[in-house]
């Protein structure tokens, strides 16, 4: 997540970013790079909750299945299944 998070801490804070959004909405207000990571990490918390509360609210057993691969480009994946 770190990683996307850098992401676009870099984008919002390039200079041709900005010259595009603002030639696609003159009005446009670009958050600053610590706004969008506090955001991004506010938005995982919420969600890790939620998952987890609706997790123990099931009935019964929950098994998981695990899928890990790299991509051609070298991009690492996982992948979770619940059922």
């Amino acid at each position: 997540m770190d990683k996307f998070v850098k992401q676009a801490d870099e984008l919002v804070q390039d200079d041709h970013f900005k010259l595009m959004i603002k030639r696609l909405n003159r009005e446009a207000t670009i958050p600053s790079a610590v706004t969008i990571c506090k955001d991004i990490h506010q938005a995982f918390n919420d969600e890790q909750t939620f998952i987890l509360e609706e997790l123990q609210n099931v009935p019964g057993q929950i098994s998981f299945t695990l899928d890990a691969w790299t991509s051609k480009n070298q991009i690492p994946f996982l992948g979770i299944t619940a059922h």
